[in-house]
């Protein structure tokens, strides 16, 4: 894009933004591959055009991960596709970096606000379905642990026994006897744990 098409859409309303996105994960090259296609996606919208990109070279974290980064600098037609860059590409920083003034309407910072509005819903819905998810998990697991336990117990056992049968760690297993006892599934006689069975 030559100075002259920047010049006439910046005078159609165009903001000039520099972007900074951030990325970790392993190995190296995946990292620097994964960001590089994750730019690409801007270059087929119309209403996004870059002007400048710097990638920086990847550098060994924690755990064998790397980071890197990529320094993007972009014509961007108006304030609400800051905000859908924002919320949906997730960039570590945004600068608007021309013009200095920005004129917005009622209606525009409206649109804006609303569209905020909408991915904070929608992170919402997600975190609850999440949080949801989880508790059947949980609950799932420790029915299977209970389950394994009394499996096992075909003759009376202590902890240690137990957990070479089952696997379950120490901490768990502890927890997922109490509440065996407290059910009134299991007891204990003599550092021993029995299956109480039923009628």
């Amino acid at each position: 894009m030559d100075e002259s098409e920047i010049f006439e859409l910046k005078e159609k309303g165009y903001l000039k933004i520099r972007v900074i996105f951030e990325m970790l994960g392993k190995p190296k090259e995946h990292i620097q591959e994964t960001l590089k296609k994750y730019i690409e996606n801007f270059k087929t919208d119309t209403t996004m055009f870059i002007l400048k990109e710097f990638y920086g070279e990847p550098k060994e974290q924690q755990e064998g991960l790397f980071s890197t980064f990529a320094e993007i600098e972009m014509l961007v037609a108006n304030m609400q596709k800051i905000t859908w860059l924002s919320l949906n590409f997730m960039p570590a920083n945004i600068e608007i970096l021309e013009p200095e003034e920005i004129k917005v309407s009622n209606r525009e910072v409206g649109l804006w606000v609303n569209d905020v509005l909408s991915k904070l819903h929608e992170i919402s819905l997600m975190t609850k379905s999440l949080v949801s998810k989880d508790k059947v998990i949980a609950r799932t697991l420790g029915t299977l642990m209970k389950n394994m336990v009394l499996i096992v117990l075909d003759k009376p056992k202590d902890e240690n026994e137990i957990f070479r049968s089952t696997g379950i760690r120490e901490e768990e297993l502890k927890i997922v006897i109490a509440a065996l006892i407290k059910e009134g599934r299991l007891k204990e006689e003599d550092g021993k744990y029995l299956r109480i069975k039923k009628g």
